[in-house]
């Protein structure tokens, strides 16, 4: 799956200086070079990293596009990547970055398949920056089959050094027979919770078929994003915080568990997914979560001192049915999220979940189901631990200084010069999966930014929901 990561800079920076630093980050050694290479697949089908013994002008580390418009960006339409503040400063709003903006962000020569990676000679990164006289655009297009969204966030913080010159300040990267999921795998453990739960035979079968027959009767599926103001928000987790006892007084009277911001997300967003179903409806839902193992593992299953440019992912199951999440009150759908990833969060089942997943890839190239057979699966994914915004300092390459009247009141004053003030990843997709939601985390201002993968009608309900929030 190609993806397409974006950058907004109320800043004109120069674009050759970024190009030029991010080569010297991937030229640099120290298995770096792997961000350079090329993808082929080989005679078993498999797909292999090939990385050139040197990078020249014909074989470059990065593919690298440049436009600049002199004009102003709130005369263009790359403008829209952030909401109004005149309207959109108390409830959440869609915006149509992916379906609209995302062909302009990515550029002419970005991939949009990992075929145009495969057959080609097209190195793994691709970089488009656009300059307007009061803003940039950067984006990075790579194969996610090379990195997941930690692994990227360290491409940014060392790219931030290479460009303030700060080369033996860059992190080594872990060497190629350094896989921690593979370490994990190889040792025993406890077996995994939801083992049981598997989806297999007939019922992994027919489980198919019904996911077939969804997309069949929900062909038009969009990708879009949502904007959640931080006011709104807070109504959001005063409504889980209200209601989450309220049908137990006995609970009631016990001190409440603390509910993060992921695990109400997580609870009001899969709601959201699920508004076309019928509220009194027991089918099963089943929540996958991805989890980041840089963040789970310790030594010496993963050194810390070296960046995982890979995918380094497991997942999480917690089951539900729509009536629970629809109908009954926001808190107790997101305790019961809560309790589920408390139990799978231990350091022996991410071990286990680790080790089921690197099995499943290895050996079918995907990962397994651990749902019931009749259940409609929600996948989530969130990368609001990244922390995007604070990794990226490209203030060595400003070419003019910043000019505040671009800020809307959305923003926040404190966005030091050369740092963003919006990003955004977004999948292409050759096939629109049935339902995806990824949290892209939060701004500075505390507003959230989410995308979601979701059938036409169900946006026509998020976008009466919305309202009332």
């Amino acid at each position: 799956m190609i993806t397409n990561w974006s950058f907004r800079f109320h800043d004109v920076l120069d674009a050759d200086k970024l190009h030029r630093s991010l080569e010297e980050l991937i030229s640099q050694g120290d298995k770096w070079a792997k961000l350079g290479g090329r993808f082929r697949r080989n005679k078993n089908g498999k797909i292999e990293l090939h990385i050139p013994a040197a990078f020249d002008p014909k074989r470059p580390a990065v593919l690298f596009t440049h436009e600049s418009h002199n004009m102003s960006v709130k005369d263009h339409v790359l403008n829209d990547t952030m909401p109004d503040p005149t309207i959109h400063n108390e409830f959440p709003c869609i915006l149509d970055t992916p379906e609209k903006l995302d062909s302009i962000l990515r550029g002419p020569s970005a991939p949009l398949h990992i075929d145009d990676l495969i057959y080609t000679d097209r190195p793994n990164l691709t970089l488009h920056v656009i300059n307007f006289t009061d803003d940039t655009f950067v984006t990075l297009t790579y194969s996610h089959s090379l990195m997941d969204g930690v692994g990227k966030r360290e491409v940014v913080t060392n790219w931030s050094k290479a460009l303030a010159g700060h080369m033996s300040d860059i992190k080594p990267v872990a060497r190629f027979d350094d896989d921690p999921m593979a370490t994990v795998a190889s040792q025993p453990g406890e077996p995994y919770l939801h083992e049981a739960m598997m989806l297999k035979g007939w019922e992994k079968w027919y489980w198919v078929f019904r996911l077939v027959w969804w997309m069949v009767r929900n062909p038009v599926r969009r990708q879009r994003n949502l904007f959640i103001p931080s006011a709104a928000f807070a109504r959001i987790r005063k409504q889980a915080e209200e209601r989450k006892n309220e049908s137990d007084p006995s609970v009631a009277r016990a001190p409440p568990p603390y509910l993060s911001d992921n695990v109400i997300l997580t609870a009001w967003l899969a709601r959201l997914a699920c508004l076309t179903m019928p509220p009194d409806s027991h089918r099963p839902i089943s929540i996958s979560s991805a989890v980041d193992l840089r963040g789970c593992l310790q030594p010496p299953d993963i050194d810390p001192s070296r960046a995982y440019i890979q995918n380094l992912v497991a997942y999480t199951w917690t089951h539900l049915d729509v009536a629970k999440l629809v109908r009954e009150p926001l808190g107790l759908a997101a305790a019961s999220i809560r309790t589920s990833l408390k139990t799978q969060l231990t350091t022996p089942q991410t071990k286990a979940a680790a080790r089921v997943t690197y099995q499943a890839v290895k050996n079918d190239g995907s990962v397994n189901m651990f749902t019931d057979r009749d259940s409609f699966t929600v996948s989530v994914s969130s990368v609001a631990k990244a922390k995007y915004l604070e990794a990226v300092d490209f203030s060595p390459a400003i070419m003019k200084p910043r000019d505040d009247s671009n800020r809307s009141s959305l923003e926040p004053h404190e966005t030091p010069s050369g740092m963003p003030v919006w990003q955004f990843s977004t999948p292409q997709c050759r096939i629109m999966p049935p339902c995806l939601i990824v949290v892209q985390g939060k701004d500075r201002a505390g507003n959230y930014w989410v995308q979601l993968v979701v059938s036409a009608a169900v946006w026509n309900k998020i976008e009466q929901e919305i309202r009332s929030v």
